[in-house]
C-alpha cells in the first residue's frame, strides 16, 4: 500500500532554473511558490533515489501526474516550496537563496507526497545544498 508520503535526500545533481529568491512565475502569473528544477543522468543514484520515492506514494499507479520528465536524454524534477527553502553550502552553513546559479552542484531534501485527489505525485523542496560552483550550464529546456 503507498505511503502518504517519502523523503529523499538526493546525491549530486545539476540545478536549473532556480527561484530561491522570488516566486516562480507561470504563465505571467506567480505561482506563490519558490522552486527549483534537478537535472541527472537516467542511469544516476539520484534517479533510482527519486524513482523510488514516486512509487512509494503514487496512488494512481503511474496514471496520474509525475514528477520526473525526460529532456534530451536527461531527467528533471522540479520540486517547489511555499516557504522560504533553507539553503547551506558544502560545509552546511546557511547561505543566501542568491548564492545560486543555473549549473551549480547541488544536493537536496525532498517530500515526495500524492498529487491533487491523489491523482499522480507532488515533489517539494525542503532544503538546497550547494555543492560546488557549475559552468552556468542552461542548454536544457524548460520543464
Amino acid at each position: 500500500m503507498p505511503k502518504d508520503k517519502a523523503y529523499v535526500t538526493t546525491s549530486e545533481f545539476v540545478l536549473k532554473f532556480p527561484h530561491l529568491i522570488e516566486h516562480d512565475t507561470f504563465e505571467g502569473s506567480d505561482t506563490g511558490q519558490y522552486s527549483i528544477t534537478m537535472s541527472y543522468d537516467k542511469d544516476s543514484e539520484i534517479a533510482e533515489q527519486i524513482q523510488t520515492a514516486v512509487d512509494e506514494v503514487d496512488l494512481s499507479e503511474g496514471k496520474g501526474h509525475n514528477p520526473i520528465k525526460e529532456v534530451d536524454d536527461v531527467l528533471q524534477v522540479k520540486a517547489k516550496s511555499k516557504f522560504e527553502v533553507k539553503c547551506l553550502d558544502a560545509k552546511k552553513e546557511t547561505i543566501s537563496p542568491g548564492a545560486f546559479k543555473p549549473g551549480d552542484i547541488c544536493r537536496a531534501q525532498l517530500q515526495f507526497r500524492p498529487w491533487r485527489n491523489e491523482k499522480g505525485v507532488t515533489c517539494y523542496l525542503l532544503s538546497l545544498q550547494k555543492i560546488r560552483d557549475g559552468e552556468g550550464d542552461l542548454d536544457l529546456p524548460p520543464y
